[in-house]
């Protein structure tokens, strides 16, 4: 039985998941999901350098990403409500234009990499090893990582699905911080 009590907290606390919220979430990024790093390049200017050749300099940075991509317009929607974003598309493929329309959300940056810390611990080894992959080569750490407080089965009957308290809408504050 998941109780109120137990969440799960982002840092900084712009978002809170309930443990169901948080297990749902890392089912749904495991089947189809996607932890990445995004790269961007930043060019600067063109100079002659000391020996007078021609040079630009390029500055690459790589941030973590979290994408998830879904022709499931609904299951889009809670997910962006949950992690305070926005679902972007319907988009369709041109060489298949039978196919249904799909949906696309991403998170990148600190978000991203806040949302790899806190479903670690409940995701499976692969995603695991892709997470701490991705942190190490973005130049980060996998600190603050600590297991999710879920309730123990307690002896006796299994508790009834039905009869828990359906989760209840969330209510937002009208300022989303910033990354």
């Amino acid at each position: 039985m998941v109780h109120a009590a137990h969440k799960l907290k982002l840092q900084p606390t712009y978002l809170t998941l309930t443990t169901k919220e948080a297990a749902w979430l890392a089912g749904l990024l495991e089947g189809e999901g996607c932890f990445t790093i995004q790269t961007q390049k930043q060019f600067g200017k063109i100079e002659k350098d000391r020996s007078g050749d021609w040079t630009q300099r390029i500055h690459i940075r790589q941030y973590p990403m979290v994408a998830l991509g879904m022709t499931d317009k609904d299951v889009m929607d809670s997910v962006a409500s949950l992690l305070q974003t926005r679902c972007r598309g319907p988009y369709r493929v041109k060489s298949h234009p039978d196919n249904k329309p799909f949906y696309q959300l991403t998170l990148a940056g600190t978000r991203a990499s806040e949302l790899m810390r806190t479903l670690y611990p409940i995701l499976h080894n692969r995603r695991r090893e892709r997470i701490d992959q991705i942190l190490k080569q973005c130049g980060q750490s996998l600190s603050s990582i600590s297991a999710p407080e879920l309730p123990l089965p307690t002896s006796g009957p299994t508790p009834d699905v039905e009869a828990q308290t359906p989760l209840q809408p969330r209510k937002w504050p009208s300022v989303i911080h910033p990354y």
